[in-house]
């Protein structure tokens, strides 16, 4: 299969590698997209200390299962999956706390276990018992399901500092992060929401996704809250 391997910094190389053996207790991913996070590319410059070069990249990602191991029993050939970066172990005192986001293994894919710059990625057992897999829906687009990590992490961020309409807020960059945590994408309905941006191509992509919205279904911590007007505003690119 071909993959964007790093084969040192600031050197990404797309070559063939052999395809993944899928284990009794793994599950095999086609990619279908791919987002390049921060953190991608400051690996990419600067390294980083959970990741072994060379390795293949790539934690925001989305596609369809074509291979499942015969003791995998959560998951079935043609699902379509997205996927997250962080697997927590699930044993230690804070997975089993429910707090696995503590958990002190820390292993993510990307980073410990190959990622999905690839048109194939192995997800082991600790990642199919574990790790942040979903399942999507047939009218999602693998492109925007690809962005649900990053749209987690707005989410999540906008629930803990319990934002609401009305409220006066400032947000610290304008990036693929920062544009859809900005109260005129989360409440685009708010009167005299307006950015105040430097750069007038973050005005133009904040304004874009306005009119590109998708509404995403999940709850205040993992799903209970449906949460509207919501969309890839980096185009796509994580």
């Amino acid at each position: 299969m071909k993959a964007a391997v790093l084969e040192r910094l600031e050197q990404m190389t797309i070559k063939e590698v052999e395809a993944p053996a899928v284990p009794d207790d793994g599950i095999l991913m086609k990619v279908h997209a791919v987002g390049i996070c921060g953190s991608d590319i400051r690996i990419y410059h600067h390294g980083n200390s959970r990741v072994t070069l060379p390795q293949i990249l790539g934690h925001e990602a989305a596609g369809q299962i074509v291979a499942v191991g015969k003791s995998v029993n959560k998951f079935q050939v043609g699902d379509r999956i997205s996927l997250g970066a962080d697997v927590p172990c699930g044993e230690c005192v804070f997975c089993e706390a429910g707090i696995g986001n503590n958990c002190q293994i820390n292993y993510a894919m990307g980073y410990q276990y190959p990622g999905s710059f690839a048109e194939y990625v192995l997800l082991n057992k600790m990642v199919v018992n574990f790790g942040p897999i979903h399942k999507i829906a047939d009218h999602i687009p693998y492109e925007e399901a690809a962005l649900a990590e990053p749209l987690a992490c707005v989410l999540n961020g906008l629930e803990l500092s319990d934002v609401k309409i009305g409220d006066t807020v400032v947000v610290l960059g304008a990036g693929p992060i920062g544009c859809p945590r900005h109260p005129r994408a989360a409440f685009p309905a708010a009167p005299g929401n307006r950015p105040r941006l430097r750069r007038r191509g973050r005005i133009h992509l904040l304004q874009r996704g306005r009119r590109n919205q998708a509404g995403v279904g999940g709850n205040r911590r993992f799903g209970r809250r449906r949460c509207h007007n919501v969309q890839p505003i980096s185009g796509s690119a994580g």
